[in-house]
């Protein structure tokens, strides 16, 4: 599973409204419960995005709760080749 650009561009200031708060908070749960389809299923799950930790507030706070993203589709493709290749020589 490829999850591609889906985050918040930029930062929410501390005096948003409620609802920005309460949507960046549900942005960041879905992302997180797409990461944890990896354990469930033992199937690998690559979060890719264009934006840097710089760029987005959103991908500043999952990269440092432990989510590794890819920021370029290359990186992401080569990672989805690599998964292939380990699958055809390991018989995952």
């Amino acid at each position: 599973m490829v999850v591609h650009g889906y985050n918040a561009v930029g930062f929410v200031p501390e005096d948003a409204p409620a609802f920005a708060w309460q949507r960046f908070a549900e942005e960041k749960a879905l992302l997180h419960s797409f990461n944890a389809l990896q354990k469930r299923y033992q199937k690998p799950v690559v979060l890719a995005t264009a934006m840097t930790p710089l760029e987005s507030q959103m991908v500043q706070g999952l990269i440092a709760e432990g989510l590794r993203f890819q920021h370029r589709l290359d990186d992401t493709a080569a990672v989805l080749a690599a998964l292939r290749d380990y699958t055809i020589f390991h018989g995952g």
